[in-house]
């Protein structure tokens, strides 16, 4: 069932899903060739990517429920805190995207 609503999602989003797999796959390529060519060790940043995995969780479920909690308000109550709301969702998808690249030139 799950492919099927992928397939429909990348049949619809043609041009989206093609966009997203480009700059994934130069992100990935470029992050490998980073890896493999720096003299740097990244084995010592475990704990503090474990660290950083569980506070970007806990942010996400709090922003998540306080999210949540606007849904059944009163029209315009909180329609100042939707700008917000939207710059602390782009916010945490650049910091999520920032701490798996790191992920993936650590791994």
């Amino acid at each position: 069932a799950e492919g099927v609503i992928v397939g429909v999602c990348c049949a619809v989003y043609t041009q989206s899903v093609l966009i997203i797999f480009g700059m994934t796959a130069l992100v990935v390529f470029l992050l490998s060739v980073f890896a493999s060519t720096t003299s740097m060790d990244f084995t010592g940043l475990e704990p503090y990517l474990y660290v950083a995995l569980l506070v970007l969780v806990a942010f996400t479920l709090l922003f998540s429920v306080v999210n949540l909690a606007t849904i059944g308000a009163s029209p315009g109550e909180f329609e100042s805190m939707s700008s917000a709301f939207d710059s602390v969702h782009a916010a945490l998808a650049a910091v999520s995207t920032l701490l798996f690249c790191i992920y993936l030139v650590y791994d």
